[in-house]
């Protein structure tokens, strides 16, 4: 048999006191900004919160209105993305986001100790565009409008794409996977004492080409993106000349 229920206790809570809510300073400011004086009476009436918080990072739109005297980044629509933990060393610990309009891929470092009252929109290192280097990699060069990010179980990143240049206009799913790095090296042809060394290696990628003659000492003679072609002029000016290519970390 089972016995009653527990009853349940009554208790009183103490009254709490009120708690502000911060906020991110919408409409009052868009990211680090203020209307534009005479833009919006509604919005410019409104008092200003001293305790909002402002973005880590602003970028401003390929075209402003008068009266903004800042410069134009040429972003329209952040997208915002995730901290990257999945097995490709560069990104690791970098936040991945993209601007929908621009179609661009961004990655930034941020140092999670800096007090949220000291952001400015400047707040993140190294923020560099990637967009080329993905671009680079997939057939015809295809990725306009990220519209999300999503992050698997062991890290693995992935970007959603809208699909506006896609096939019946179907949005894609891309996964970042590193690319090896290592270059191949070969010999299209040597003819009149020209020889020519060709070198594939990742897309978009710097390569060098190093010569020796003794297989000690060795001196960059060329260095490109990948594939491309070097034309040594001066191969037959002695008996043995030896090539290597190298990845070039940029």
């Amino acid at each position: 048999m089972y016995g009653p229920p527990p009853r349940e206790q009554s208790k009183l809570l103490p009254e709490t006191a009120s708690v502000t809510i911060p906020d991110f300073g919408w409409p009052a400011t868009e990211a680090i900004y203020s209307p534009v004086p005479g833009a919006n009476a509604f919005v410019q009436s409104l008092p200003t919160n001293s305790i909002s918080i402002f973005p880590i990072l602003s970028r401003t739109h390929a075209t402003l209105p008068a009266g903004f005297n800042v410069p134009k980044d040429g972003d329209n629509s952040v997208i915002g993305g995730v901290v990257y933990r999945g097995p490709i060393a560069e990104l690791y610990g970098k936040y991945i986001y993209a601007d929908f309009v621009a179609a661009r891929i961004y990655r930034f470092e941020f140092d999670r100790n800096t007090n949220p009252t000291l952001f400015l929109g400047t707040n993140v290192a190294n923020l560099t565009e990637i967009s080329a280097e993905l671009k680079a990699t997939l057939p015809g060069a295809v990725l306009n409008k990220p519209v999300s990010f999503y992050a698997d179980a062991v890290g693995d990143l992935y970007i959603v794409e809208y699909g506006l240049n896609s096939a019946a206009g179907k949005g894609i799913i891309y996964k970042l996977v590193a690319v090896p790095l290592t270059p191949t090296l070969s010999q299209p042809n040597y003819t009149d004492g020209q020889f020519r060394v060709a070198v594939t290696g990742a897309a978009g990628e710097q390569y060098t080409v190093e010569l020796s003659t003794n297989l000690v000492t060795w001196t960059v003679i060329a260095t490109d993106t990948s594939p491309f072609i070097h034309t040594d002029a001066g191969a037959a000016s002695v008996s043995y000349r030896f090539y290597r290519a190298r990845h070039k970390p940029q």
